[in-house]
């Protein structure tokens, strides 16, 4: 008797969840608002900033973690020399996990840790943007829990008739443009963070010629690639699978840096060669720290590198569009591998969130595609920040 009931409520609770899910779909979010213009944000004195930073500059202890894999993996202690130091963040490819980041910097901001820019890939480039123009994180949830579907899930349902891309991308794209203080920024404004994205066919200066690369990690922000709009740049950092990418426009200069650190110049294609297109930073450069190895002082500053877990397991995604059919190995560890080799001495600390909050959160099993965990993934990036904080540096703090 007590079965058929149960049925019941198992099929009305399944057809509910649809039914959110389809409503969500149609909510449009109201734009962003930047804390300058909220005039909201707390100035810190140069004073504050020297004492703070000489604390950075302490010796750590050494921290033995284990990654995802259950290998031990020891974040090097930072050695830094006296001087005025700086504080370079960089936040690799998350997904929807990127709201950990935000809770993250939500710690760092709280205990006036000056940051000196921020480096992100796809969900860390939106993240480090919602940080240099200095949004109230808090707001940004608010405003955008429970309307994440309506911005991304922006089909084309005749795109399948045409093999092309099923979501147009348009809704995100416009979203992050009407959220900035000016539509028309471009990252030749000096702006104090970096975005990392994938140019697909393009030509990387070698000497007094230019050689084709399929592939390669382009760099927008100040140094590299500047007169290209903020809103383009970043929607191209975010370019999922399936979204409509961004044609560049011919035999333009773009710019990025090589896994050793080094500067690297691009020319974009023409119709002649084959046009350059603009897609997610993750195909070519997960986690940018070569950017911030590029940009900083190793005798005084220091690297944080954020990322939500250990999980470097391999991505097979196949990309299909009207232009191309383009199948992108992902090899997460190999790259970040790699890096680590090439950067060994260099002052980097790598933060696995995932393993600051274990037992209480988990962020491994998130999908990057999953909008039903914002809260969670930003209460959870501001308990490894309490934790960090206490744990290198001895400063308790609540949030």
């Amino acid at each position: 008797m007590l079965f058929f009931p149960r049925i019941y409520f198992y099929f009305f609770l399944t057809l509910n969840n649809i039914m959110v899910n389809i409503i969500n779909m149609f909510r449009k979010p109201k734009p962003l608002v930047p804390y300058e213009y909220q005039r909201a944000r707390r100035m810190v004195s140069l004073k504050e900033q020297e004492k703070i930073v000489s604390k950075l500059k302490e010796p750590l202890l050494e921290h033995r973690m284990t990654d995802f894999f259950g290998r031990v993996d020891k974040t090097m202690a930072t050695k830094m020399k006296e001087g005025p130091g700086k504080v370079f963040v960089v936040m690799s490819g998350a997904g929807q996990r990127f709201w950990a980041y935000l809770g993250f910097l939500h710690g760092l901001d709280k205990h006036k840790i000056p940051i000196s820019a921020y480096i992100g890939t796809s969900g860390g480039a939106l993240a480090g943007m919602l940080a240099a123009l200095e949004y109230d994180y808090e707001e940004v949830i608010k405003k955008l829990d429970g309307h994440m579907e309506y911005l991304f899930y922006d089909f084309d349902f005749s795109a399948l008739l045409k093999l092309k891309n099923v979501c147009r991308g348009e809704r995100i794209r416009e979203y992050i443009r009407k959220s900035l203080s000016r539509p028309s920024l471009d990252f030749s404004n000096g702006l104090d963070f970096y975005v990392v994205a994938t140019a697909i066919n393009i030509y990387e200066k070698v000497g007094g010629s230019f050689a084709y690369r399929r592939f390669a990690p382009v760099v927008f922000g100040k140094g590299f690639t500047e007169n290209f709009p903020v809103a383009d740049g970043l929607y191209a950092s975010i370019c999922l699978p399936n979204f409509e990418p961004i044609v560049a426009e011919e035999n333009i200069r773009f710019y990025g840096v090589n896994e050793s650190g080094k500067k690297v110049e691009y020319i974009s294609g023409n119709k002649e060669v084959g046009l350059t297109y603009l897609v997610d930073g993750g195909y070519t450069s997960h986690k940018p720290v070569e950017v911030a190895v590029h940009l900083y002082n190793p005798e005084e500053d220091m690297i944080i590198l954020l990322t939500p877990t250990g999980d470097f397991k391999p991505k097979e995604v196949n990309l299909i569009n009207s232009f191309f059919t383009l199948p992108l190995s992902i090899d997460i560890e190999g790259e970040f591998s790699r890096k680590m080799k090439n950067f060994e001495n260099e002052n980097i600390m790598v933060v696995y969130i995932q393993d600051w909050v274990s037992g209480e959160y988990d962020i491994t099993n998130v999908r990057p595609n999953d909008f039903s965990k914002i809260r969670m993934l930003y209460d959870a990036g501001k308990e490894a920040a309490i934790r960090w904080l206490y744990h290198y540096y001895g400063i308790s703090l609540f949030i």
